[in-house]
């Protein structure tokens, strides 16, 4: 055996630490050089008396001469974790301040509390508040001379010695004070190679050393019960047993107590809700252990041990507070924001100990109201997504759910344990595991208990639907809302902030640009296919070959109508594709991307055609701006969601309300400009495809704004603005193959609409709102309401006949009232291809908007020929000739694209 410990310190510990300690050695020796010769005489009478005392005693020579070397040993120890070799240790007035550390409160504009900043999710309880049984139950269990000790118990320690330090065992455990858990819990575990146990034991001794001078023993008991995770993002006593009695700490009984107390030896193996059965026998234990110390006694173990866990679980004890996502977004952005704000001492603020007050610009009421309307409309959208997928292969290709196995960190766990990948992909098909996983209940956020594989678990979550949602003061940039995703707790993931493809929310900026640049907002654009090729040219889409499609960009109308031409407005109002092309073909790409950057784009964007179509990927937090520089009458916002800071006594360390001035902000579009814009988007919601604003959520106010759907209906936007809020919604999957497989119930204005919808009509109710419904847009200047007064969508003599040729030959078939509503809803029939020069049109590369085409409000109106004439019928929409556009400054286009 003591060979052993001779091997163990040689080659595990002393060697290593030698070769690491080898420079100090020779510094050491030629510091020591000169006083080693001055007590040689010395050194040389006690060898000669000590090998007397050898020969003499020459067994208690030997334990005395291995006894002084260990005590070398273990101050050489303590010099070197005292110097912070591995890892500076804390003070004894740092771990008296960790108790009291502050946290700092979150409020809204109007002053309600809506969440915290600190280091766990505890609420602290004085020692007295612990019921006693607790506190024998964990002294019974884990520390049994607690009160004897000053922070190390060096007969556990003994005991545990071989385990832990010879074998090497990261469990081997069993010799630890709570004093030293308390340490553990306090400042971790750091990786040390192979000596990581024995360093991380004996720097837990020391801090525990510390931390009993630091705190008396009831303090110190009470620290540690506070502070002690119970699995779930739930630490200490009373969060534990609001948890899973729904009773606060003095309430607990002895059983209660020894549930508690027994998860501590693994809060997740032992969690009553989890893991009943082990964890009633681990309860049963933990009395045990009581009886063993007099704490309890026989009788009454025998009757409690044969009792079921009574359990009054709480599973959303962290979603008492609202606005999560945005606090993360604080708690990301506010160190920075202090990096400035110094303290008396010069040091800098820290949010989770220094107790400050932070007012945000989030109105509270506006909050909830939004948290409410995205639970109940993206609840309703989730069991409409799942039964629209019932029993099909919603994920399209396995590769898909083959990544998100190897993406995920149960398959990086068990491949660095060295399982192969075949009996990884056994593990995640068939174990099935228990598992909290995040539930609708009743249009709320919820948990649920179930038992599934691991790829059970990933189809369910790749399957859910999610959302971002924000509101904006566009008058001076507050953001008033913030709901990042559907559950926090589940989903840490900000959809405020995550960059998606925006389809054709990203149009306004082109006929901006276009509008910019002098065109008329009532030139007609034509509303045929047209082809654009590599070398510049743009081609009528039918003359291609099949070999010219190859290199050639042919956008594609959702509806696949191309019948006409449009008017700015109208081809705005209805989503036109292939004329938003024509515009940015005009203007020139760069110009649109320069534009979009100064109106609040922060991403990247292609320079190439598509983006009309919104094929970039901008996050909700960017298009805000856009949409607030058009509220804002050309001029850009600065987003706003910090007002002011204060200490924990009212004392205001930082006031930003100061810097709120839209006389600062950058003027983009001229006031003209965007009046003419607005008018446009008000036309989408009175006429287009965001009409349901009026006829589903009957909104009478003044609102202007777009939908957006991107490729295969992978994403849902709307964007909207009134006079003094701008809403932006986002709705689809984790991945864009998340997604519903038809435009009907995939498109922006039945995903993300309805939320905005929903907002606005329950906000006008609230008294303290009403009068925002009231207030209008600025009246356009004349010239602009002459300048737009035309028709939405204009028709050839040609097309005219065409399609009154078309009716008379529909009306021999059978099918004529389907070819007839078909050609009314401005969709091309078969029948028209075959009768048209476009009749081999090129299918285009799916890298095109699907647009956002509303059956309801296409503007096409049926024919009904007269009574009595054999003239050539017109449509019931006259073209007017274009009314003066007056000459006003414009940005002047470049030479190139």
């Amino acid at each position: 055996m003591l060979n052993d410990i001779k091997i163990f310190f040689k080659d595990r510990l002393i060697s290593p630490v030698s070769r690491a300690l080898l420079p100090l050695q020779h510094i050491l020796v030629a510091l020591f050089t000169p006083l080693a010769r001055v007590l040689a005489p010395v050194k040389i009478q006690f060898d000669e008396r000590w090998a007397f005392f050898s020969a003499d005693h020459p067994t208690l020579s030997v334990w005395l001469r291995r006894s002084g070397k260990l005590a070398i040993g273990i101050y050489a120890l303590y010099f070197i974790f005292a110097i912070g070799l591995f890892g500076e240790l804390p003070t004894v007035t740092a771990l008296q301040d960790m108790q009291t550390l502050n946290t700092s409160e979150v409020y809204t504009s109007d002053s309600l509390l809506i969440g915290k900043f600190y280091k766990e999710n505890r609420k602290d309880i004085h020692f007295d508040s612990i019921p006693k049984n607790v506190v024998n139950a964990l002294i019974a269990t884990e520390d049994e001379r607690y009160w004897d000790h000053g922070g190390v118990d060096f007969r556990s320690f003994a005991r545990v010695f071989f385990r832990s330090f010879l074998k090497g065992e990261e469990a081997g455990g069993g010799g630890s004070t709570l004093s030293q858990q308390l340490a553990k819990n306090l400042f971790g575990r750091k990786k040390y190679s192979m000596l990581s146990t024995p360093i991380n034991k004996i720097r837990e001794m020391l801090i525990a050393r510390r931390l009993e001078r630091a705190y008396d023993k009831k303090n110190l008991l009470a620290f540690y019960l506070n502070t002690v995770p119970f699995g779930g993002n739930v630490f200490g006593i009373e969060m534990a047993a609001k948890r899973f009695f729904n009773k606060t700490t003095p309430q607990l009984n002895i059983s209660e107590g020894a549930v508690i107390v027994g998860m501590l030896k693994a809060n997740t193996s032992f969690n009553p809700r989890r893991n009943p059965d082990r964890s009633r026998d681990r309860r049963n234990v933990v009395m045990a252990q009581m009886v063993k110390n007099n704490f309890l006694t026989k009788q009454a173990y025998d009757t409690l041990k044969l009792k079921p866990l009574k359990l009054e679980y709480q599973p959303v004890l962290n979603r008492d507070m609202m606005a999560s996502y945005f606090k993360d977004y604080l708690r990301q952005t506010l160190p920075k924001m202090l990096e400035t704000v110094k303290k008396d001492d010069g040091t800098p603020y820290d949010i989770f100990k220094d107790g400050l007050k932070i007012y945000t610009s989030i109105d509270g009421q506006m909050q909830k109201l939004a948290e409410e309307v995205v639970s109940e409309r993206m609840a309703k959208l989730q069991r409409v997504f799942d039964e629209h997928w019932s029993g099909q292969k919603w994920w399209g290709e396995d590769k898909t759910l083959d990544d998100a196995m190897r993406n995920s960190d149960r398959w990086k766990h068990l491949s660095a344990e060295g399982y192969s990948p075949a009996k990884i992909r056994v593990n995640f098909l068939n174990s099935k595991i228990n598992m909290t996983i995040f539930a609708w209940d009743k249009n709320k956020p919820g948990e649920d208990e179930r038992v599934l594989s691991p790829m059970d678990s990933i189809k369910y979550y790749l399957r859910q639907l999610n959302t971002g949602f924000e509101v904006m003061d566009p008058r001076n940039g507050l953001i008033k809302v913030w709901v990042g995703g559907t559950d926090f707790n589940f989903f840490q993931y900000d959809h405020v902030r995550s960059h998606r493809q925006v389809g054709s929310t990203f149009k306004p900026i082109v006929y901006a640009r276009a509008i910019q640049s002098g065109i008329p907002p009532c030139e007609y654009i034509s509303n045929h296919l047209k082809a654009y090729m590599n070398d510049g040219r743009v081609r009528e889409a039918w003359q291609l070959t099949e070999e010219e499609k190859k290199d050639a960009y042919i956008p594609r109308n959702s509806g696949e109508s191309y019948f006409g031409s449009y008017s700015l407005e109208g081809a705005l109002t209805n989503s036109v594709n292939v004329v938003s092309v024509q515009l940015i073909n005009k203007v020139g790409v760069k110009s649109v991307i320069n534009l979009a950057k100064d109106m609040g784009v922060t991403t990247e964007i292609e320079r190439n055609y598509s983006i009309a179509l919104g094929t970039s990927e901008i996050s909700l937090f960017d298009m805000m701006k856009v949409y607030g520089t058009f509220a804002a009458r050309g001029k850009r916002p600065e987003p706003v969601t910090v007002l002011k800071i204060t200490t924990r006594d009212g004392k205001v360390i930082a006031d930003y309300t100061k810097n709120i001035n839209p006389l600062t902000w950058q003027q983009v579009l001229t006031n003209d400009q965007s009046d003419i814009m607005t008018h446009m988007m008000k036309s989408v919601v009175n006429d287009g495809t965001g009409g349901r604003m009026r006829s589903v959520y009957e909104l009478t106010s003044d609102i202007a704004g777009k939908t957006g759907t991107t490729q295969s209906h992978a994403d849902g936007w709307f964007m909207c603005y009134t006079p003094n809020l701008v809403c932006g919604t986002w709705v689809g999957g984790g991945l864009p193959i998340i997604r519903f497989r038809d435009i009907s119930e995939g498109q922006g204005a039945y995903t993300a609409l309805p939320i905005a919808g929903m907002f606005l009509q329950r906000l006008y109710k609230m008294p303290k709102y009403a009068a925002l419904k009231a207030e209008k847009f600025p009246e356009p200047a004349k010239w602009i309401r002459d300048s737009m007064a035309c028709a939405h969508r204009f028709f050839s003599e040609d097309e005219i006949l065409l399609m009154d040729s078309l009716r008379i030959v529909d009306s021999l078939r059978e099918d004529s009232l389907h070819t007839f509503n078909h050609i009314q809803t401005g969709f091309a029939t078969d029948t028209l291809r075959k009768s048209t020069p476009v009749q081999n049109l090129p299918t285009h590369p799916e890298d095109h908007d699907l647009g956002n085409y509303n059956f309801e409000t296409q503007d096409v109106k049926p024919y009904i020929p007269p009574a009595k004439s054999n003239k050539p019928n017109k449509p019931d929409i006259k073209p007017v000739p274009n009314p003066p556009f007056p000459t006003k400054p414009v940005i002047k286009l470049p030479k190139n694209n």
